[in-house]
């Protein structure tokens, strides 16, 4: 009665007591291996399940419900045996199937994970969940185009999420297809904009280093309101970097000094000010910032050799 009320505590108190009593009282084994599962208790679990197998009660629900309490506590292979009897009971059953998959993937068993999610996707073409699982074995299997595949589908089917797009540009940075990347690492941002801004800032830096365009996720991540102190600062070193690629000299020095501002003593800023004002032909401005940058341990000897080269130009060679 107080399982039907959902009263599990006193339930689970009496189901042990039953069982104490009988030890072959199959219903109560079973209820009482439901409960630990619906508790999160899941290595206490796997006792009476199997105790409903060992007594002739095992159906579909009970090797499926203790594949699940393997998986959790990281036995993924009799996990995996468990949910193959499930399946094999209760092929109707989807969940069963998806945890087999896992099961494979947590095994690195790529392979198998991929040909059974094609299996699946035969009946269930618009599974989102099975669609991303066979990309991660795709991405495990070393076949990271095929992956970008299922993520573009996943689109489409309106089941994306950020972890999923990111990962969409990863593949195509690593695939040299930067317009592409841009676009999935946007896309993301704009899914959940104050939650993805870390994951946007890697996306930018990398599309950076690449010599890629970057202009659209910098602008969009510029209109992104809740942006913290570091973030707003790793903004504009993006931003600066762009304005040197493209020769935007001026630009480039604003947005330095704007860096600065916020934190005197970033180096990095600091030599690149410093380097700034030695291509204007500014020796004194340029050796002022690069006498800061040397005041910084991290960047001493960096500054002190941009700083003797201002000073060779200057033919100060003493």
């Amino acid at each position: 009665l107080p399982f039907q009320d959902d009263e599990l505590g006193p339930a689970q108190a009496a189901y042990q007591q039953a069982v104490e009593k009988y030890p072959k009282f199959l219903r109560a084994w079973k209820n009482l291996g439901m409960i630990h599962v619906r508790l999160e208790q899941f290595d206490q679990a796997i006792e009476p399940l199997t105790r409903v197998i060992a007594l002739g009660g095992g159906d579909g629900v009970s090797y499926g419900l203790l594949g699940f309490a393997y998986a959790s506590i990281g036995n993924d292979l009799s996990a995996e045996s468990a949910y193959r009897m499930a399946v094999l009971l209760d092929p109707g059953t989807l969940d069963w199937q998806m945890g087999l998959i896992r099961s494979f993937f947590h095994q690195q068993r790529f392979s198998d994970a991929s040909a059974l999610c094609a299996t699946m996707l035969r009946k269930n073409p618009g599974s989102v969940d099975i669609w991303l699982l066979q990309a991660n074995s795709f991405l495990g299997m070393g076949q990271a185009m095929e992956a970008a595949q299922n993520f573009e589908l996943v689109d489409s089917l309106g089941g994306s999420t950020q972890e999923s797009l990111n990962t969409l540009g990863d593949i195509y940075v690593n695939e040299e297809l930067f317009e592409l990347a841009s676009g999935a690492y946007l896309r993301a941002l704009q899914g959940n904009p104050e939650a993805g801004v870390e994951r946007a800032l890697y996306g930018a830096k990398v599309l950076v280093a690449r010599s890629a365009d970057a202009h659209r996720l910098l602008d969009a991540l510029s209109q992104v309101e809740e942006l913290s102190p570091a973030q707003h600062k790793d903004l504009l070193k993006l931003q600066a970097k762009v304005a040197v690629a493209t020769g935007a000299s001026e630009e480039e020095a604003r947005l330095l000094n704007e860096i600065v501002q916020l934190d005197p003593l970033d180096g990095e800023a600091l030599l690149l000010l410093g380097q700034y004002h030695r291509l204007r032909e500014d020796p004194e401005t340029a050796i002022f910032y690069f006498e800061r940058a040397a005041s910084l341990e991290e960047f001493e000897a960096d500054a002190k050799v941009r700083h003797a080269q201002v000073l060779v130009s200057m033919a100060k060679y003493g």
